[in-house]
């Protein structure tokens, strides 16, 4: 295992930087700090991930990220990370997330996401998601979270899904996403800056109860561009939706809770098939520009 320094008194784990091959899980306990530094690139193959009961910091920086890669080559890939129920803080920063998959382990943990935070808190800066084999690129369960200035890219499923969780986003941008940008479910989010270009089925999805707030938000090329259902309130400013399918949506799917509502103040529709989409009993107030 590629480990620079372990200080048991300290209970610090580091990382050596440089290049490392990962061919198992790595399982780090709990109670342990550990940091990854600038210049250190990871390799996952046969399916080996990082499972984490410790926070754990990525001090990548800007000229010499972190890079955390699965290995594509004759079908055998990497899996990913997961963090978990430590309820300390963790930080991504300056990190390059490629390739990955859902970690898989003999621990009968359920991960659908490449990247998994699970009753922890996390903060993420400056990182790049590029191309996943999972059910979601960053999955948030049951954490408080943060993140800003993200870049997700060429996601083949959804890009980020959010449960139980509060938290914010803050300058984050999609491209190609292969099914929703941001799906929240029982969450309180607040996201401002948000660009989503080119997603097959919602840009943002808010369900379960969930509040969503924000401002400045740009969606172009979606099948459906915001939407809220089951008991959710979203309330947004300045929003510009165009060159989907349906812009504005709100409805009840599950026969637990009720309807959805949108309140969305100063928004901008062009080239959309259809710009509110009102299901019986929900309700969406806009103001158009």
């Amino acid at each position: 295992i590629f480990v620079d320094k372990i200080d048991e008194a300290e209970k610090s784990v580091n990382f050596s930087m440089g290049d490392h091959i990962v061919k198992q899980n790595i399982i780090i306990p709990r109670n342990y700090k550990v940091k990854i530094f600038e210049n250190t690139k990871i390799n996952l193959v046969n399916n080996a991930s990082i499972i984490s009961y410790s926070p754990i910091s990525f001090l990548g920086s800007e000229k010499k990220p972190i890079e955390i890669n699965g290995n594509s080559s004759n079908f055998v890939k990497g899996g990913g990370l997961a963090i978990l129920s430590n309820k300390k803080r963790s930080l991504f920063k300056n990190v390059i997330f490629k390739n990955l998959s859902n970690p898989k382990n003999n621990l009968k943990n359920n991960f659908l996401g490449a990247i998994n935070i699970y009753e922890s808190e996390i903060e993420i800066i400056d990182c790049k998601f590029i191309g996943n084999d999972s059910e979601d690129f960053l999955n948030i369960i049951s954490s408080n979270f943060s993140g800003k200035n993200l870049i997700f890219q060429n996601t083949n499923r959804d890009a980020i899904d959010v449960d139980f969780s509060e938290g914010m986003f803050k300058n984050i941008k999609f491209y190609n996403v292969g099914n929703d940008a941001l799906d929240f479910s029982n969450s309180k989010v607040i996201i401002e800056n948000i660009s989503i270009l080119d997603v097959k089925d919602k840009g943002i999805i808010v369900g379960e109860a969930s509040v969503v707030e924000g401002k400045n938000i740009y969606i172009d090329n979606a099948k459906y561009g915001i939407a809220s259902k089951d008991d959710s309130v979203v309330k947004l400013n300045d929003v510009k939706i165009v060159n989907s399918n349906i812009a504005v949506s709100a409805y009840q799917k599950k026969p637990e809770f009720g309807p959805g509502n949108i309140e969305i103040i100063d928004i901008y529709f062009k080239n959309n098939k259809k710009n509110v989409d009102e299901e019986k009993g929900s309700n969406i107030v806009v103001l158009v520009n």
